[in-house]
Protein backbone atom coordinates (compact mmCIF):
# COMPACT_ATOMS: atom_id res chain seq x y z
CA UNK A 1 0.00 0.00 0.00
CA UNK A 2 1.34 3.39 -0.96
CA UNK A 3 2.23 5.81 1.82
CA UNK A 4 0.84 8.81 -0.09
CA UNK A 5 -2.00 10.45 1.78
CA UNK A 6 -4.60 10.37 -0.97
CA UNK A 7 -8.08 8.78 -1.04
CA UNK A 8 -7.94 5.63 -3.12
CA UNK A 9 -10.28 2.77 -3.88
CA UNK A 10 -9.14 -0.81 -3.79
CA UNK A 11 -10.98 -3.97 -4.70
CA UNK A 12 -10.33 -6.59 -2.05
CA UNK A 13 -11.01 -10.29 -2.51
CA UNK A 14 -12.12 -12.11 0.61
CA UNK A 15 -9.86 -14.76 2.12
CA UNK A 16 -8.97 -17.35 -0.51
CA UNK A 17 -9.84 -20.90 0.46
CA UNK A 18 -8.33 -23.94 -1.13
CA UNK A 19 -10.75 -25.89 -3.32
CA UNK A 20 -10.16 -29.49 -2.29
CA UNK A 21 -7.50 -31.14 -0.21
CA UNK A 22 -3.76 -30.51 -0.05
CA UNK A 23 -2.45 -31.35 -3.54
CA UNK A 24 0.10 -34.04 -4.17
CA UNK A 25 3.56 -33.01 -5.25
CA UNK A 26 3.58 -31.69 -8.80
CA UNK A 27 -0.11 -31.02 -9.02
CA UNK A 28 -1.53 -27.58 -9.74
CA UNK A 29 -3.45 -25.73 -7.01
CA UNK A 30 -7.11 -24.90 -7.60
CA UNK A 31 -8.43 -21.74 -5.94
CA UNK A 32 -12.01 -20.73 -5.26
CA UNK A 33 -12.84 -17.34 -6.76
CA UNK A 34 -13.46 -14.81 -3.95
CA UNK A 35 -16.17 -12.17 -4.06
CA UNK A 36 -14.95 -8.64 -4.75
CA UNK A 37 -15.62 -5.74 -2.40
CA UNK A 38 -14.67 -2.08 -2.39
CA UNK A 39 -12.09 -1.02 0.20
CA UNK A 40 -11.18 2.58 0.93
CA UNK A 41 -8.25 4.74 2.02
CA UNK A 42 -9.91 7.35 4.19
CA UNK A 43 -9.17 11.06 3.92
CA UNK A 44 -11.97 12.02 6.30
CA UNK A 45 -13.95 10.82 9.31
CA UNK A 46 -16.95 13.00 8.40
CA UNK A 47 -20.12 11.14 9.41
CA UNK A 48 -22.37 11.95 6.43
CA UNK A 49 -19.55 11.13 4.00
CA UNK A 50 -18.97 7.72 5.61
CA UNK A 51 -22.72 7.04 5.76
CA UNK A 52 -23.06 7.72 2.03
CA UNK A 53 -20.08 5.48 1.22
CA UNK A 54 -21.58 2.68 3.28
CA UNK A 55 -24.93 3.19 1.57
CA UNK A 56 -23.27 3.02 -1.83
CA UNK A 57 -21.56 -0.24 -0.90
CA UNK A 58 -24.80 -1.67 0.44
CA UNK A 59 -26.80 -0.60 -2.61
CA UNK A 60 -24.25 -2.43 -4.77
CA UNK A 61 -25.03 -5.57 -2.70
CA UNK A 62 -21.37 -6.19 -1.96
CA UNK A 63 -20.70 -9.03 0.48
CA UNK A 64 -17.46 -10.20 2.04
CA UNK A 65 -14.40 -8.63 3.60
CA UNK A 66 -13.91 -4.90 3.04
CA UNK A 67 -11.27 -2.62 4.54
CA UNK A 68 -11.55 0.96 5.70
CA UNK A 69 -7.93 2.11 5.99
CA UNK A 70 -7.54 5.17 8.24
CA UNK A 71 -3.79 5.55 7.80
CA UNK A 72 -0.63 5.22 9.85
CA UNK A 73 -0.76 4.88 13.64
CA UNK A 74 -0.24 8.06 15.63
CA UNK A 75 -0.23 9.38 19.19
CA UNK A 76 -1.13 13.02 19.73
CA UNK A 77 -2.10 15.02 22.82
CA UNK A 78 -2.36 11.87 24.91
CA UNK A 79 -4.65 10.14 22.41
CA UNK A 80 -4.10 7.24 20.00
CA UNK A 81 -5.38 7.44 16.45
CA UNK A 82 -4.10 7.75 12.89
CA UNK A 83 -2.95 10.21 10.26
CA UNK A 84 -5.58 10.26 7.52
CA UNK A 85 -4.88 10.09 3.79
CA UNK A 86 -5.46 13.77 3.13
CA UNK A 87 -3.09 16.45 1.86
CA UNK A 88 -2.31 17.96 5.26
CA UNK A 89 -1.89 14.94 7.52
CA UNK A 90 -5.00 15.32 9.66
CA UNK A 91 -5.01 13.40 12.95
CA UNK A 92 -8.11 11.32 13.76
CA UNK A 93 -8.56 9.85 17.23
CA UNK A 94 -9.83 6.31 17.80
CA UNK A 95 -13.11 7.75 19.08
CA UNK A 96 -13.55 9.75 15.85
CA UNK A 97 -12.72 6.65 13.84
CA UNK A 98 -15.22 4.59 15.82
CA UNK A 99 -17.98 7.08 15.02
CA UNK A 100 -17.00 7.16 11.35
CA UNK A 101 -17.06 3.36 11.09
CA UNK A 102 -20.47 3.20 12.75
CA UNK A 103 -21.79 5.73 10.25
CA UNK A 104 -20.46 3.61 7.38
CA UNK A 105 -22.13 0.51 8.82
CA UNK A 106 -25.38 2.41 9.36
CA UNK A 107 -25.38 3.41 5.70
CA UNK A 108 -24.62 -0.12 4.60
CA UNK A 109 -27.48 -1.49 6.69
CA UNK A 110 -29.97 1.09 5.43
CA UNK A 111 -29.25 0.55 1.75
CA UNK A 112 -28.31 -3.12 1.38
CA UNK A 113 -30.56 -6.08 0.61
CA UNK A 114 -31.02 -8.43 3.56
CA UNK A 115 -29.07 -11.20 1.79
CA UNK A 116 -25.73 -9.36 2.05
CA UNK A 117 -23.10 -9.51 4.78
CA UNK A 118 -20.02 -7.31 5.26
CA UNK A 119 -17.09 -8.24 7.45
CA UNK A 120 -15.53 -4.81 7.94
CA UNK A 121 -11.81 -4.58 8.62
CA UNK A 122 -10.98 -1.37 10.51
CA UNK A 123 -7.54 -0.65 9.15
CA UNK A 124 -4.30 1.06 10.09
CA UNK A 125 -0.67 0.14 9.31
CA UNK A 126 2.80 -0.22 10.81
CA UNK A 127 4.14 2.79 8.93
CA UNK A 128 6.53 4.33 11.49
CA UNK A 129 4.48 6.58 13.78
CA UNK A 130 3.17 5.00 16.95
CA UNK A 131 3.39 1.32 16.05
CA UNK A 132 3.44 0.02 19.61
CA UNK A 133 1.74 -2.11 22.23
CA UNK A 134 -0.28 0.91 23.34
CA UNK A 135 -1.61 1.62 19.87
CA UNK A 136 -2.44 -2.04 19.35
CA UNK A 137 -4.42 -2.04 22.59
CA UNK A 138 -6.26 1.12 21.59
CA UNK A 139 -7.06 -0.38 18.17
CA UNK A 140 -8.31 -3.59 19.74
CA UNK A 141 -10.54 -1.54 22.03
CA UNK A 142 -11.85 0.37 19.02
CA UNK A 143 -12.74 -2.83 17.16
CA UNK A 144 -14.44 -4.28 20.25
CA UNK A 145 -16.46 -1.10 20.71
CA UNK A 146 -17.72 -1.25 17.12
CA UNK A 147 -18.54 -4.94 17.50
CA UNK A 148 -20.56 -4.19 20.65
CA UNK A 149 -22.35 -1.38 18.82
CA UNK A 150 -23.25 -3.76 15.97
CA UNK A 151 -24.78 -6.26 18.40
CA UNK A 152 -26.66 -3.71 20.47
CA UNK A 153 -30.38 -3.11 19.76
CA UNK A 154 -31.64 -2.83 17.11
CA UNK A 155 -28.64 -5.06 16.19
CA UNK A 156 -27.04 -5.16 12.76
CA UNK A 157 -25.33 -8.49 13.48
CA UNK A 158 -27.37 -10.34 10.84
CA UNK A 159 -25.48 -8.44 8.13
CA UNK A 160 -22.37 -6.94 9.70
CA UNK A 161 -19.28 -7.86 11.72
CA UNK A 162 -16.23 -5.84 12.80
CA UNK A 163 -12.64 -7.01 12.55
CA UNK A 164 -9.25 -5.42 13.00
CA UNK A 165 -6.97 -4.86 10.03
CA UNK A 166 -3.47 -3.57 9.40
CA UNK A 167 -1.30 -2.95 6.36
CA UNK A 168 1.82 -4.56 7.84
CA UNK A 169 4.78 -3.94 5.54
CA UNK A 170 8.22 -5.38 6.20
CA UNK A 171 9.96 -2.25 4.98
CA UNK A 172 7.96 0.16 7.14
CA UNK A 173 8.94 -0.89 10.64
CA UNK A 174 10.87 -3.40 12.71
CA UNK A 175 9.58 -6.86 13.53
CA UNK A 176 9.63 -6.22 17.32
CA UNK A 177 7.55 -3.02 16.98
CA UNK A 178 5.08 -4.66 14.60
CA UNK A 179 4.76 -7.69 16.87
CA UNK A 180 4.27 -5.40 19.88
CA UNK A 181 1.31 -3.82 18.08
CA UNK A 182 -0.13 -7.27 17.34
CA UNK A 183 0.32 -8.41 20.94
CA UNK A 184 -1.34 -5.23 22.19
CA UNK A 185 -4.28 -5.75 19.87
CA UNK A 186 -4.83 -9.34 21.00
CA UNK A 187 -4.51 -8.34 24.65
CA UNK A 188 -7.42 -5.91 24.21
CA UNK A 189 -9.87 -8.04 22.22
CA UNK A 190 -10.65 -11.62 21.28
CA UNK A 191 -11.61 -10.50 17.77
CA UNK A 192 -9.17 -11.28 14.94
CA UNK A 193 -7.44 -8.90 12.58
CA UNK A 194 -6.47 -9.13 8.94
CA UNK A 195 -2.98 -8.35 7.67
CA UNK A 196 -3.37 -6.90 4.16
CA UNK A 197 0.25 -5.84 3.81
CA UNK A 198 3.15 -7.38 1.92
CA UNK A 199 4.66 -10.83 2.30
CA UNK A 200 8.23 -10.35 1.16
CA UNK A 201 10.00 -13.67 0.93
CA UNK A 202 6.83 -15.79 1.09
CA UNK A 203 6.42 -18.75 -1.29
CA UNK A 204 4.49 -18.12 -4.50
CA UNK A 205 3.51 -21.63 -5.52
CA UNK A 206 3.40 -25.32 -4.72
CA UNK A 207 2.24 -27.30 -1.72
CA UNK A 208 3.46 -24.70 0.78
CA UNK A 209 0.93 -22.17 -0.53
CA UNK A 210 -1.76 -24.83 -0.26
CA UNK A 211 -0.82 -25.33 3.37
CA UNK A 212 -1.17 -21.58 3.92
CA UNK A 213 -4.62 -21.68 2.36
CA UNK A 214 -5.79 -24.48 4.61
CA UNK A 215 -4.74 -22.42 7.63
CA UNK A 216 -6.84 -19.47 6.46
CA UNK A 217 -10.13 -21.24 7.00
CA UNK A 218 -10.27 -20.31 10.69
CA UNK A 219 -10.98 -16.82 12.02
CA UNK A 220 -8.19 -16.46 14.55
CA UNK A 221 -5.88 -13.47 15.13
CA UNK A 222 -3.27 -13.35 12.39
CA UNK A 223 -0.12 -13.20 14.49
CA UNK A 224 -0.97 -16.50 16.16
CA UNK A 225 -0.83 -18.09 12.72
CA UNK A 226 1.73 -15.85 11.01
CA UNK A 227 1.86 -17.83 7.80
CA UNK A 228 -1.73 -16.85 6.95
CA UNK A 229 -0.63 -13.43 5.76
CA UNK A 230 -0.09 -14.30 2.11
CA UNK A 231 -3.46 -15.96 1.75
CA UNK A 232 -5.36 -13.20 3.47
CA UNK A 233 -4.13 -10.50 1.11
CA UNK A 234 -3.41 -12.46 -2.08
CA UNK A 235 -6.79 -11.45 -3.53
CA UNK A 236 -6.00 -7.72 -3.43
CA UNK A 237 -6.16 -5.84 -6.71
CA UNK A 238 -5.31 -2.24 -5.85
CA UNK A 239 -6.30 0.31 -8.46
Amino acid sequence: MAAARLPWLAVLGAVLLLAGSLPLRGQDIAWAAPPTTTSRYLATVDGPTLYNEGCSQGRAAESGLAILDFGQPWFQNGTYGTILFDAVGTFASTSQIESAVEQFLSGYWACSPSSTFVRLGIGTSNFHGATSTGHGQAWGGLVSAVSTWISSPPSFAAQEAARGASDLEMGWNTAPDSRAWADGFSAATSLPYYDYGDCEGCPTGGAEVAQLARGAADDQPHHRRPRRRMVEHSGVDQR
